[in-house]
């Protein structure tokens, strides 16, 4: 079945939310077995070796696009790569998986409040609405039903690992519309995600100094290989795409398919529980989002509309 210009991001997008709440899953699968630090570096390190065939016979004519962009692809490196995802397996070693994916659903909220902080755009009444309303899920599912556990700071660690996650991810969304769309993308991702696995190399290499080399196992090894081709290579480049032809905070509006597709994954492979407060966060999380998605075609964040504009 042959899709339209408008429909190929939007199968795209959720395609790469699919594969990311697997990522949640399978961090949580490998605690115990594999240091955070190791799990995202060893996935980075599986992931250049899928691209490299395809983008390194091409290098040297793709370069030229990628080296004006070198600042952003750093930073998207850093915040998108190294910090994204070694907080997110720091995270899990802490809460449950199902914990996780349900925060994961801030994430369009967090690209909107990004937005507006750092970027200098607009957010209506609607998307204010919507972020407040999301703030409040969000605090529900931090505080397992319990809000006055706000007052008391006794939130659960692994909660907060994941929300500085989510801030990672909000921060990668909105620098990737820094880069044109017209740059190769497997490339570009190639590229960013080098820059990441150089940004992890000196804590992993100091990591491994003090402990030892880790021991991998063929289950361990399976799973790191699930994680370098669909979380990253297909995940992130069928995003990268979704972005350039949606925009960034349309792009990330698919991420709060995450958490259904994560708590699924969570039930029946890891054997976890869903409690009442999951489901009453989720649901206060996602009216946020679709009292802010209501704008999405109106003023504020149009897709049409670059986010570096001020």
């Amino acid at each position: 079945m042959s899709t339209t210009p408008h429909s190929r991001p939007v199968v795209l997008a959720t395609l790469a939310a699919l594969f990311w709440a697997g990522n949640f899953v399978a961090g949580r699968f490998l605690h115990g077995q594999l240091s955070p630090l190791t799990i995202s570096f060893g996935r980075w390190l599986v992931a250049l070796l899928c691209l490299a065939p395809v983008v390194l016979p091409r290098w040297r004519t793709t370069l030229p696009q990628l080296r004006p962009h070198w600042r952003a692809i750093v930073v998207l490196g850093l915040a998108g790569i190294a910090l994204c995802n070694t907080l997110i397996y720091r995270g899990v070693t802490q809460t449950s998986a199902t914990n996780a994916v349900m925060l994961s659903a801030f994430i369009p909220m967090g690209v909107l409040l990004g937005g507006h902080l750092f970027c200098g755009l607009r957010m209506t009444v609607a998307q204010t609405m919507g972020t407040a309303l999301s703030f409040c899920g969000v605090a529900f599912i931090l505080t397992r039903g319990q809000p006055a556990a706000l007052l008391q700071l006794t939130l659960n660690p692994g909660d907060l690992w994941i929300l500085a996650a989510v801030v990672c991810w909000a921060a990668y969304t909105l620098k990737l519309r820094h880069i044109p769309a017209s740059v190769d993308k497997p490339a570009l991702l190639f590229a960013v995600i080098a820059a990441g696995a150089l940004c992890l190399a000196p804590a992993v290499a100091l990591e491994w100094s003090l402990r030892g080399l880790p021991h991998i196992t063929p289950q361990s090894g399976g799973v790191l290989l699930f994680l370098g081709v669909f979380p990253s290579v297909l995940s992130y480049q069928f995003y990268n795409v979704a972005v350039g032809g949606l925009g960034g905070a349309r792009a990330s509006s698919f991420m709060h398919l995450i958490p259904p597709f994560g708590t699924i994954m969570s039930l029946a492979l890891l054997g976890e529980q869903l409690h009442w407060w999951h489901v009453a966060g989720l649901a206060v999380i996602l009216a946020g989002v679709a009292v802010a998605n209501g704008v999405f075609k109106g003023h504020g964040f149009a897709p049409t509309r670059p986010l570096h504009s001020r």
